[in-house]
């Protein structure tokens, strides 16, 4: 499998207000293959998130390297899209016009786009809902949403930081067997940030599990259930051996040895 993105030696480190210095990553080393599904697990506060802003590189490391496609990562990307734990669409645009925003702040003509974007909204299910506001929607329409704006200029690395993680029990797993299939369709590579093993295993092509603070690599787990996946296979051995295995790996910490 051809290597996207690889990160290598990568630690994180901040001061907080009270002038503490506090390691939030260390020594992190990740291959992310080419339209591969990877899913992050690890216990609060072990610099999940940190890891995505860096990929994004909406912050910078305090040491080590990040390669996207061969090349040094030092600066944001249009090859890179981001879906945040919020929608956060602009509330006085139509879904068509938050969709289409960011093709708009890249100096392109919307107009040019519109057709894509329509495509994208009926491909999560919104078509008809163009024109609505987003206070119109729930909280799912608006995530879907937000999935479309960051599709719009088709990146080829997807990062998706807990998208579901304010919505009910059903909705996610709804929207997370949408995801799949809206993947499936448009074939990105994604790096899937979650504090849910269930919903961990069942996206994943691979598992990330990171340790409690300083956040390390504890285990790379292959997951080999079948696709198309469906909510029915947490009822099966395989799910449940590999949600015992994550679980053992995060409550056992950073004393885990790489897999």
């Amino acid at each position: 499998m051809t290597q996207i993105l690889e990160v290598r030696r990568l630690s994180m480190e901040y001061t907080t207000r009270s002038g503490r210095t506090v390691l939030a990553l260390d020594d992190i080393h990740a291959d992310i293959g080419e339209n591969e599904f990877v899913t992050i697990l690890g216990p609060s506060g072990c610099g999940k998130s940190t890891l995505l802003k860096i990929v994004a590189s909406v912050i910078r490391p305090s040491s080590g390297e990040v390669f996207f496609e061969g090349r040094p990562l030092t600066s944001p990307t249009a090859r890179i899209g981001m879906v945040f734990q919020q929608p956060i669409l602009m509330p006085w645009r139509n879904i068509l016009e938050n969709v289409l925003f960011p093709i708009e702040m890249m100096g392109k003509s919307t107009r040019s786009y519109d057709a894509e974007a329509r495509d994208l909204l009926k491909l999560v299910g919104l078509a008809g809902f163009e024109k609505a506001m987003p206070n119109e929607l729930s909280g799912g329409m608006q995530q879907r949403a937000a999935i479309c704006r960051a599709l719009i200029y088709d990146p080829k690395l997807l990062l998706m930081d807990e998208p579901f993680a304010a919505l009910d029990a059903m909705t996610r797993e709804e929207l997370g067997i949408e995801l799949l299939r809206i993947w499936s369709e448009r074939k990105k590579t994604v790096m899937f940030v979650t504090h849910s093993i269930q919903e961990g295993i069942l996206l994943a092509d691979r598992v990330l599990v990171m340790t409690a603070r300083p956040g390390r690599v504890a285990a790379s787990i292959k997951i080999d259930l079948p696709r198309p996946r469906t909510i029915n296979m947490v009822s099966t051995h395989e799910y449940g051996r590999y949600a015992e295995e994550i679980r053992s790996l995060i409550s056992g910490g950073q004393q885990i040895a790489a897999a």
